[in-house]
């Protein structure tokens, strides 16, 4: 499915200028603009020290509004390819972050989180084969291992406070960094596939420009 391609490639910088549109900056892919909702994936949790803080979104949206796809060889002439995906995208969503110390029962918390409107890019190196039905594109490594989209949310505030609370006790010996908690906690990081995901993009789905340019860079059946 295109939505399961934008979960591999979507979001791996933060926000930066728009990209520009010339044929050399590859195409526009009608179908992954929209609305994401329950997008596959969980989210990395944050360690600090003795103490895990588990992130999930049992509830979001993602609105897609623009993207940009491009590929191109990679440089180590194997065959593979560089795929880059820029995308304009804002959301919201319900955020639940569960403290975990390694001593009794975990402290949870439960907020809203907001996304707010950003241009987003994705990079990562895949290989692209022509399949029945469309295209398989296996996600083979990517230079960070996680995407991150900025985010707002009254959790920060909640957790740096609980943080501070724990790094005062004896017990955790003031090894906590609440500062790290907090600047962790400014972006929502979603973690890539393993390599060696396969994912098919239906040939229904894309138009006849976007067929014609993956018929260009897929490899030979």
């Amino acid at each position: 499915m295109l939505r399961h391609l934008a979960v591999a490639l979507l979001l791996v910088s933060s926000m930066y200028a728009a990209p520009t549109a010339s044929a050399e900056d590859g195409i526009s892919i009608e179908a992954l603009n929209g609305t994401f909702e329950q997008l596959d994936g969980g989210l990395q949790p944050i360690q600090q020290g003795p103490v895990t803080i588990v992130i999930t979104s049992p509830e979001h949206r993602l609105q897609v509004f623009a993207n940009r796809f491009k590929l191109f060889p990679h440089a180590s002439g194997d065959g593979t390819l560089d795929a880059e995906l820029d995308v304009r995208l804002e959301g919201w969503g319900e955020l639940v972050a569960e403290l975990v110390t390694g001593a009794g029962e975990p402290t949870r918390f439960e907020d809203t989180v907001t996304a707010g409107r950003q241009w987003v890019r994705a990079a990562a190196r895949v290989k692209l084969e022509k399949a029945e039905g469309g295209y398989e594109l296996t996600f083979l490594e990517a230079e960070r291992p996680s995407v991150d989209i900025v985010i707002k949310s009254g959790l920060a505030k909640q957790l740096v406070d609980t943080c501070r609370a724990f790094a005062a006790l004896p017990l955790f010996g003031g090894g906590l960094d609440c500062d790290s908690v907090a600047a962790s906690l400014a972006v929502a990081r979603i973690p890539y596939p393993d390599p060696g995901t396969v994912y098919l993009v239906h040939g229904e789905l894309l138009t006849s420009e976007e067929r014609i340019y993956f018929d260009v860079h897929a490899a030979s059946p």
